[in-house]
């Protein structure tokens, strides 16, 4: 009885996870596909809130995280704007976000396992039909290639994903640290076959930063506020780029981008000019094409910077929330020194971040990172029991 229960928890944590990341290209394939499947995560990420608030599980991140999305509606209503985006962004952020949270609540361990698994060949599978169909893809919109995980550029969050998940899975509860070479090596092939700039410089990020989980000894101290320090002073260096001789040389040479970014710098100068004009509550959740409307012949249906379409959608009060959720996550996770593996989910949160830079709306990939980071304790607690329960039955032998 015991072992089938054990089974059961394991395939609804495993049907949990699978909904958790949605397939985007099945929006292209059927609509009622498409539909059911958000109706399915609709579902899920419902009675997991149900669940939490019964058993008085909701805490200041959680707390957060409506917050913020409370924010949001309000703006969007309030400029009068459709709400069909709104409610498909939240409904892929909260299930992604509630799942995290259960499975750090209820078993850490197995998370990890399944999300591997299943992370690893929904990203390989990306990745062969990417070589199989090139220089073409599955569909297109708007012009832009789309794939089985979607669009290529957005798919970056989720081989990221794959690489945190794979290496915590591998070295939950074990002594040696090795290079994840699969992960890594599947977004090496995607993001260079695709030439996708925000992917190269995330897989620049993500190798470096595993080199020093390998090699280090020690972590930083107070790494969280590092990452944000670093990620506030980026954006202005960003906007300098133009004159600095070696940017110039990595950015047309490497990214093979032009110096603006691929018209980058010219639509953030835009978006700041109409935070401006908005900056308590912004304009809402806007259309993607009415947002290039307002561009002036530039091709760019968000700013192309997450921190940016914070402020252009809900204003300074959006914005503050987010600031808020992290500076929690960081207390949080300061309360505890965890073992070298786990600072792969900070090396997450920073490539997460990073990548923020330069694309629009990561916000749904940032939340489910920071309540890892917020339940470390719990993570660590978890591997200590098991690591204790192995020394034990080896004594016993």
């Amino acid at each position: 009885m015991l072992n089938r229960g054990i089974k059961v928890k394991n395939i609804k944590l495993a049907v949990i996870i699978f909904f958790s990341f949605k397939i985007s290209s099945l929006s292209y394939v059927s609509g009622l596909c498409n539909s059911l499947f958000l109706l399915i995560q609709l579902i899920i990420a419902v009675l997991l809130l149900l669940n939490f608030v019964l058993q008085k599980k909701i805490n200041k991140l959680d707390c957060c995280f409506l917050l913020f999305y409370l924010i949001l509606a309000v703006s969007t209503l309030a400029n009068k704007l459709d709400v069909t985006n709104y409610i498909k962004d939240f409904i892929s952020s909260a299930i992604l976000y509630m799942s995290v949270k259960y499975g750090m609540e209820k078993d850490p361990k197995s998370y990890f396992k399944y999300s591997s698994i299943i992370l690893l060949v929904y990203t390989l599978f990306n990745t062969i039909s990417a070589v199989y169909l090139y220089p073409n893809s599955m569909f297109r919109d708007n012009n832009n290639p789309i794939f089985f995980l979607g669009g290529d550029n957005t798919s970056i969050r989720i081989y990221l994903y794959s690489i945190a998940m794979y290496f915590a899975n591998k070295h939950f509860n074990r002594q040696k640290i090795s290079f994840p070479v699969l992960p890594v090596l599947n977004l090496l092939v995607f993001s260079f076959l695709r030439d996708i700039g925000s992917g190269k410089v995330c897989l620049f990020v993500t190798v470096i930063g595993l080199l020093i989980l390998i090699t280090k000894r020690k972590m930083p101290k107070d790494i969280l506020l590092k990452i944000a320090v670093t990620n506030t002073v980026m954006f202005g260096l960003l906007l300098s780029l133009a004159k600095i001789d070696l940017a110039k040389s990595i950015i047309t040479n490497v990214l093979h981008r032009d110096m603006t970014l691929t018209g980058r710098t010219i639509i953030w100068d835009i978006t700041v000019n109409k935070v401006i004009e908005k900056p308590i509550l912004g304009y809402g959740m806007i259309e993607g094409m009415d947002f290039q409307a307002m561009l002036g012949g530039i091709t760019g249906i968000n700013a192309h910077n997450t921190y940016l379409m914070m402020l252009f959608n809900g204003g300074i009060l959006l914005f503050t929330v987010f600031a808020i959720a992290y500076f929690i996550t960081r207390r949080q996770f300061n309360m505890i020194k965890p073992p070298n593996w786990f600072y792969v989910f900070p090396l997450l949160l920073f490539a997460v971040m990073v990548r923020g830079q330069v694309e629009g709306w990561d916000v749904p990939w940032l939340f489910p990172v920071m309540i890892i980071l917020f339940y470390t304790k719990a993570i660590i607690k978890q591997e200590g029991k098991i690591y204790h329960n192995r020394k034990a039955k080896k004594h016993d032998f």
